[in-house]
């Protein structure tokens, strides 16, 4: 009787495999966090919606707004030092 195939032996099968536990709710570590606490604070308070449609208009809105702020050029404007 002739033997059989000879067991595969691969790589990942001799890899180790560790799990890293991550916070489920963690602001401080995505940077969106805090763009999106400046609109909801800033631009979107104290306001309501009539429908979804509505609130997605306004957020569209307060993005653009907050991105023309950002993207102002503060030295376009010549200024005289005291």
């Amino acid at each position: 009787m002739a033997p059989g195939p000879a067991p595969v032996k691969s790589e990942a099968a001799l890899r180790v495999v560790t799990v890293d536990w991550l916070p489920k709710y963690a602001p401080d570590l995505n940077d969106i966090e805090v763009v999106w606490r400046d609109l909801k604070v800033h631009h979107l308070a104290h306001q309501t919606f009539a429908d979804a449609g509505a609130l997605e208009q306004a957020i569209f809105a307060a993005v653009k707004e907050l991105n023309a702020e950002r993207s102002a050029l503060p030295l376009a404007e010549p200024r005289i030092s005291a």
